[in-house]
C-alpha cells in the first residue's frame, strides 16, 4: 500500500486520518494552474515508447487478460487524459468558470458571486474492469483539491501502485506526489469500512449493488455518497442509418464498440437493438467482417466466460430451431440475432 508518497503496508487508520488531515489543509493552498501544470507534465512522460510506458506494459501483459494491443492503446490514453486542454475542458463541462476551485467568481445568472470549496478527505471504492478508471477518478480529486483514499482490488491491482509510484518519482516537489493514497482491504470488513464512513465527507463508489448497499448504510453526518452502480450498455441500429452510412460502414462502427476492453467496461454495450426492416443477415456478416479484421483482439477469456459462450452457442441454436433466429460466429466473437427483443446481460 501506499501511504502520502511512502510504502506502507500497515493500515492504521489514526494515523492515516490525521495526516489526511494535514494533506488536505496543503492541497487546498495550492492553485488550479498548479495542479493543472503538474498533471500535464506527468502526462507527456507517458507517450508510447517511453520507458514508462514500456514499464508499464510489461507489468500489465502480465497482471490483465486483455490482449497486448487492448493494454497498448489503453495506455496510450494518458498523455491525453492528463494534458491540460482536455482537463481544462472537463472543468469547463462541469464549472462555469474553473477559477471557482480557487477565488469567489461572479455566478452564472450574474447575481452575486460564488466558490468551489472541497470536501477534504474523499475514499474511491474503485473498479476493477479497466485499469484505468480508478487514475480518472484520482485525478477528479486531484483537480477539485481533494485528498484521495483509493482503495484498491485485491488482484489485477499492478497500474494503479507503478502510475503512484510513477507520480511519486517525478514530482520532486510533492505538489501532489504526497496527496493520495492507495489501500487494500477485504471489502465488506466493516471494521474499517465504518472508520471511513464517519471520517470522511465524500465517498465514490464504483460496484455492484450489495456492495453499493453496504456503503449506503452507516454513513457519517453530512457524509455525502456517489454512487456508480451496475451499468448495462447497449446499442441500436435503425434501417434509416444503415441506409445513410451503408452496411459495411455501420458494420464496422457497431465492432469498434463491442471490441473496447474486451466488452468489460459500462460502455461496453451488451445487446444491440435492431429497427424492424433492417436486413438482419447482411448486418450480421458486416460486423463479422468487421470483427475478423480489427486489430484489437480477444483477450484471454476466464473458465466462466468460456462456460457464458458455450451457453450463448446453445442459445442461438434453439433460436434458429424454434424461433426463426439467426447467428453467426467467428474465430473471437459470437453473434446471436433473437427475433423477441429483451435486455439480456451476459
Amino acid at each position: 500500500m501506499i501511504r502520502f508518497g511512502q510504502r506502507d503496508e500497515s493500515l492504521n487508520l489514526d494515523q492515516l486520518f490525521s495526516e489526511g488531515a494535514i494533506k488536505a489543509k496543503a492541497l487546498q493552498s495550492l492553485t488550479l494552474d498548479q495542479i493543472l501544470s503538474t498533471l500535464h507534465a506527468f502526462g507527456q512522460e507517458w507517450h508510447p515508447g517511453s520507458k514508462l510506458f514500456e514499464a508499464a506494459m510489461q507489468g500489465l501483459k502480465a497482471d490483465l487478460p486483455f490482449s497486448e494491443e487492448m493494454v497498448r492503446l489503453t495506455l496510450g490514453v494518458i498523455p491525453d487524459l492528463l494534458s491540460r486542454e482536455a482537463l481544462e475542458k472537463r472543468l469547463s463541462g462541469e464549472f462555469h468558470d474553473p477559477r471557482v476551485l480557487d477565488q469567489f467568481v461572479t455566478a452564472k445568472n450574474g447575481l452575486g458571486r460564488v466558490r468551489a470549496f472541497p470536501g477534504g478527505e474523499m475514499l474511491h471504492v474503485t473498479a476493477g474492469n479497466v485499469f484505468i478508471s480508478c487514475i480518472d477518478s484520482l485525478v477528479m480529486g486531484f483537480l477539485t483539491k481533494n485528498v484521495s483514499y483509493l482503495k484498491l482490488s485485491s488482484k489485477n491491482n499492478f497500474f494503479p501502485f507503478f502510475f503512484a509510484e510513477a507520480l511519486i518519482a517525478f514530482d520532486q516537489k510533492k505538489v501532489l506526489a504526497d496527496k493520495f493514497s492507495m489501500l487494500i482491504w477485504k471489502g465488506g470488513d466493516q471494521s474499517i469500512e465504518s472508520r471511513f464512513k464517519q471520517h470522511v465527507p465524500l465517498i465514490i463508489a464504483w460496484g455492484g449493488e450489495e456492495m453499493l448497499e453496504s456503503y449506503r448504510q452507516g454513513l457519517g453526518l453530512g457524509t455525502k455518497l456517489l454512487d456508480y452502480g451496475p451499468k448495462i450498455s447497449f446499442q441500436m441500429v435503425t434501417k434509416l442509418g444503415i441506409d445513410k452510412l451503408g452496411v459495411i460502414e455501420a458494420g464496422k462502427r457497431i465492432a469498434q464498440d463491442l471490441v473496447m476492453w474486451d466488452q468489460q467496461a459500462c460502455s461496453s454495450p451488451q445487446n444491440l437493438f435492431v429497427e424492424k426492416g433492417v436486413e438482419i443477415s447482411l448486418l450480421m456478416k458486416a460486423i463479422g467482417a468487421a470483427l475478423d479484421i480489427h486489430p484489437l483482439k480477444r483477450g484471454q477469456l476466464s473458465a466462466d466466460e468460456q462456460v457464458e459462450i458455450l451457453k450463448e452457442r446453445e442459445r442461438a441454436r434453439v433460436s434458429r430451431s424454434l424461433e426463426h433466429g439467426q447467428s453467426l460466429e467467428g474465430t473471437e466473437w459470437l453473434l446471436h440475432y433473437e427475433t423477441r427483443p429483451f435486455l439480456r446481460t451476459s
